[in-house]
């Protein structure tokens, strides 16, 4: 009976020791990341916690803020705060098509609106995404600029190629625009 308790006792020792490790290990890769990861305590969790994000149906309030923030980080220049709010896009699965009609009265904000929506399915839809979006009835009846606006800086697109969907509507972007997904 003391054999069979001494085992069991040695068997929690070496589990807890374990779990230790892994918490240590996780709080190693939150001091590495960021305080944006200390509520992880491990890699397990880390994956269903993406696997629920990527699963949660946003309501339409949700979606037109986020491409209102989206279009208000194009039109700002500030670039690198625009590939992380596409890739929050991405990270919590929100679908496109669900994206509804902008109620904006500004030309430039409803074709802008419309490019990103449907450059966002471009995108996610190729790989390495491979994703099953769709572009929202709406966008199609965006109208576009007058003049062609560049929506990137003068030097970045001088010799580029523009990106179709931005320049159908007369805004100027290079052609790989949001390929950082």
């Amino acid at each position: 009976m003391n054999a069979q308790l001494h085992r069991t006792a040695q068997r929690q020792r070496e589990t807890t020791s374990a779990a230790q490790a892994q918490e240590q290990a996780a709080g190693r890769i939150c001091s590495v990341f960021g305080a944006g990861l200390e509520y992880l305590s491990t890699f397990r969790r880390f994956k269903i916690m993406l696997t629920v994000s990527r699963s949660t149906k946003a309501e339409p309030q949700v979606l037109s803020q986020a491409l209102d923030e989206l279009s208000h980080l194009v039109l700002s220049g500030r670039e690198i705060e625009y590939s992380d709010a596409v890739q929050s896009w991405y990270r919590r699965g929100y679908r496109c098509a669900d994206v509804p009609a902008p109620d904006d009265t500004d030309r430039t904000l409803l074709a802008l609106k419309a490019c990103i929506v449907e450059r966002l399915v471009e995108v996610l839809n190729s790989p390495p995404h491979g994703d099953n979006q769709t572009v929202p009835d709406w966008c199609a009846r965006m109208p576009g600029v007058n003049q062609p606006t560049p929506l990137q800086s003068t030097r970045l697109l001088e010799g580029e190629t523009f990106n179709n969907i931005f320049a159908r509507r007369n805004l100027l972007v290079t052609k790989n625009f949001m390929y950082f997904v």
